[in-house]
């Protein structure tokens, strides 16, 4: 079977040989459109279908995504045509989780201003924060908010999570819906974003939203970058209502030079390597290579959209 590898990127070295010797008649791009797309029953990639229309891909019948969102790729459309879709989830969760940790026990040891305090040579007492007791909202329950509260609960905090319809689930302590965000987000001191882009949650962290929030909490984002209006961000971290942000996505990726997050107060600006692992093009590799086989004999493929 003829099978496109759009994006090499995220896999481990070797790994388009591991497809050939599994007797896949592997395509690697060496330009965009590619050639002859009639002819392809098989992708891997997330890149390709966020600038190119799936439509003359007419026999494509299999895609793996190597990145956990969609949310740029026309998976409507690709559903249409009668495409299986799975994606990545399950392989980044453990990176991010530790990324989402460290960020939040910097905002409660105020690290970052013990760092300015160094490269400045001042000596100067401050008060930091124990992580016990501490109120933690994760919005979204899914793969990732789970491997995040699993690494939380050994500190002795309250773990909340927010889904669509309030349903419990494993490794949180409470959960609500959506709708119960503005009247509820006050009481938290730790708000983590975990949730894909899509119309409900596209502006959601607002002014007023945010401006809603504990004085002082610290706010997270390794969902999508569209739910935090980032002005209104970067102005209640200088004016001190947020006392800390990390953020690895963002709603324009790279950050334009302009944009007032680079300079805020107590703020740390990634560029989006919260998934990075020396384990996760590994685990990529082997979720593709799993669901590649199943779909070939006629099985449940993992994943699937």
């Amino acid at each position: 079977m003829k099978l496109f590898y759009s994006d090499a990127r995220p896999y481990p070295v070797g790994f388009e040989d591991e497809l050939k010797k599994r007797g896949f008649d592997v395509v690697a791009p060496t330009q965009t459109p590619l050639d002859h797309p009639e002819s392809i029953e098989l992708m891997i990639g997330s890149n390709y279908f966020v600038t190119h229309d799936p439509a003359p891909f007419v026999n494509l019948a299999f895609l793996q995504l190597n990145s956990a969102g969609y949310d740029k790729i026309p998976v409507a459309k690709l559903k249409d045509m009668g495409v299986v879709v799975c994606n990545a989830r399950g392989v980044y969760g453990q990176p991010i989780a530790e990324w989402v940790v460290m960020h939040w026990l910097i905002s409660l040891k105020q690290a970052i201003e013990v760092y300015r305090m160094q490269t400045s040579k001042v000596w100067k007492n401050r008060s930091v924060k124990e992580a016990q007791d501490q109120e933690i909202l994760i919005l979204g329950t899914g793969d990732i908010a789970s491997e995040i509260a699993k690494r939380m609960r050994p500190f002795n905090v309250k773990i909340t999570g927010v889904n669509r319809d309030g349903r419990s689930v494993e490794n949180f302590d409470a959960t609500f819906t959506l709708k119960e965000l503005k009247d509820r987000i006050s009481n938290y001191d730790c708000v983590i974003l975990t949730l894909p882009l899509n119309p409900e949650s596209k502006n959601l962290f607002h002014r007023e939203l945010i401006d809603a929030m504990k004085p002082g909490a610290t706010l997270i984002n390794i969902g999508r970058g569209g739910i935090i209006d980032e002005d209104a961000l970067a102005c209640a971290l200088n004016e001190g209502r947020i006392g800390y942000s990390a953020l690895d996505v963002f709603e324009t990726e790279p950050l334009p030079a302009e944009s007032p997050l680079w300079d805020a107060k107590n703020s740390v600006v990634s560029p989006h390597i919260s998934y990075s692992g020396q384990y996760s093009k590994e685990r990529l590799a082997k979720l593709t290579l799993r669901n590649l086989e199943k779909f070939i004999h006629k099985q449940e493929t993992e994943n699937r959209l």
